[in-house]
C-alpha cells in the first residue's frame, strides 16, 4: 500500500465500463482440461472487462518491467508479469540512479512484453487509442519500448495498426530498458496490463484497423488456414510438418506469417472461416476475423494460456482447444520446452469441426 491516498496523486478516467455480455459462440475444451484452474480460465464470460487510465503525478517508471512506482513502492495496478525475483530487483534499480523528465505530460505505450505481436495487437494499440479522446494526448509525448534493434518489425506492426485506427500519435520518445525515469506527470492505461473480460472498445478499434487495411486486387485468400510456427523459438512443435500434412486433407492451407506485412495478415484473416494453431502470438490475428469464424487452438500440457479463448469471446468466435503432451525437461524454461501433438486426435476433431459447422471451404 501506498502512504498516500491515490486521490492525491492521480485521476482515474474510465475509458470502459464493465456491461453484461452476452455470447451466442461455442467454447469446445477438449478431454484434457481436467485441472478445474484451467477451466476456469475458459469460462463464458458474463460481464465485459473494464479499461481506465491513471495520471499521475510525481512517479517512477522503469520501462523494462513497465511498472510504475511512488516514494519507492509499485503501484499496483501497473503491476504485469512480474516474477518474485524481479520486483525485489525492480526496487533496487528504483533506489539508484534514475533519468528525470521534465513536466511535460508522458503516456506510457509500453509494458514488459511490447515486442510481441499479441502484446502490442491487443494491448499496445488499444491503450494507445484510449489515450487519443484526452485532450492533452495531442501535445504530450508518447513512450515507446525500444526493441533493441533498428528496423524491428514490432515497430512497423504498432505504428502501421495505430495509422489504420485513425489514431494520430503525437511526439514519441523511445525508451530504454533502463534507467527508471522520474515522470512529474505520466498516464498509464489499464489496457497495457491486460483486460479481464471482453472489451466492446477493443473490438471496435480493431474494426477500424480492418475497416482501414489495404485489399488488393490479389488472388482470394484461403479460408481454412494453419498458423505456422516454423520459424518461432519458443515453444518448439516437433511434430509440425506432419501436422501440415495431415491438415492438408482437409484443404487446410499453412501460412507463416512473419512473410507478410500487418495489411496481409489482416486480410487473411479476415477472410478466414477456420483457424487452426497451435498457441502463438499470430493468432491474435484472429481479432480481424468475423464472427461466426472457427479457433481451433492446439496447448502444449505446459502452457495452458486463456488469452486466445478471451480474444474469441469478444469477437464472437466459436473456440475450440486441446492439450496436447509435452516432452518432460526438468528445470528448462517453459517456453523452450518441445511438444507434440497427437495427429489423430487432432484429425479427429477437425472432421468433428467441419460435421457441426458446414459448409466451412
Amino acid at each position: 500500500m501506498l502512504d498516500a491516498p491515490i486521490a492525491d496523486w492521480a485521476e482515474t478516467t474510465i475509458v470502459e465500463a464493465p456491461l453484461p455480455f452476452v455470447s451466442a459462440a461455442d467454447i469446445v475444451l477438449g478431454t484434457g482440461f481436467r485441472d478445474p484452474e484451467q477451466r476456469h480460465g475458459f469460462r463464458r464470460r458474463r460481464l465485459s472487462g473494464q479499461a481506465a487510465t491513471w495520471r499521475m503525478r510525481d512517479v517512477t517508471l522503469l520501462p523494462g518491467l513497465g511498472l510504475v512506482f511512488r516514494d519507492g513502492r509499485i503501484v499496483e495496478p501497473t503491476r504485469y508479469c512480474v516474477f518474485p525475483a524481479e520486483e525485489r530487483a525492480a526496487i533496487e534499480s528504483v533506489a539508484g540512479p534514475r533519468r528525470h523528465l521534465d513536466g511535460r505530460r508522458r503516456f506510457v505505450g509500453l509494458n514488459r512484453l511490447c515486442v510481441n505481436h499479441f502484446h502490442i495487437l491487443t494491448q499496445i494499440v488499444p491503450a494507445i487509442a484510449g489515450y487519443a479522446a484526452d485532450p492533452g494526448f495531442a501535445d504530450g509525448v508518447l513512450l515507446l519500448g525500444e526493441p533493441g534493434q533498428v528496423g524491428h518489425p514490432s515497430l512497423a506492426v504498432l505504428h502501421r495498426a495505430l495509422a489504420l485506427a485513425g489514431v494520430a500519435v503525437p511526439e514519441v520518445a523511445m525508451v530504454t530498458l533502463s534507467p527508471p525515469l522520474d515522470a512529474p506527470d505520466l498516464t498509464f492505461s489499464s489496457l497495457l496490463t491486460g483486460i479481464d473480460g471482453p472489451s466492446a472498445f477493443c473490438r471496435a478499434v480493431f474494426a477500424r484497423i480492418a475497416a482501414a487495411a489495404s485489399a488488393d486486387s490479389g488472388p482470394d485468400s484461403p479460408t481454412l488456414l494453419y498458423i505456422a510456427r516454423a520459424d518461432a523459438r519458443s515453444r518448439p512443435l516437433r511434430n509440425e510438418d506432419m501436422l501440415v500434412a495431415r491438415l492438408a486433407r482437409f484443404g487446410v492451407v499453412p501460412v507463416l506469417l512473419s512473410a507478410l506485412g500487418l495489411d496481409e495478415q489482416i486480410k487473411l484473416f479476415r477472410g478466414a472461416r477456420l483457424v487452426i494453431g497451435p498457441h502463438g502470438a499470430g493468432l491474435a490475428n484472429v481479432v480481424f476475423s468475423p464472427p461466426g469464424t472457427v479457433l481451433y487452438e492446439l496447448l502444449p500440457h505446459h502452457y495452458v494460456n486463456p488469452c486466445m479463448n478471451l480474444l474469441a469471446q469478444q469477437h464472437g468466435l466459436h473456440h475450440w482447444a486441446d492439450i496436447h503432451a509435452a516432452e518432460p525437461r526438468p528445470g528448462v524454461w517453459r517456453h523452450h520446452v518441445p511438444w507434440s501433438v497427437d495427429l489423430d486426435a487432432v484429425e479427429r476433431r477437425v472432421a468433428e469441426i467441419f460435421s457441426v459447422y458446414r459448409p466451412l471451404g
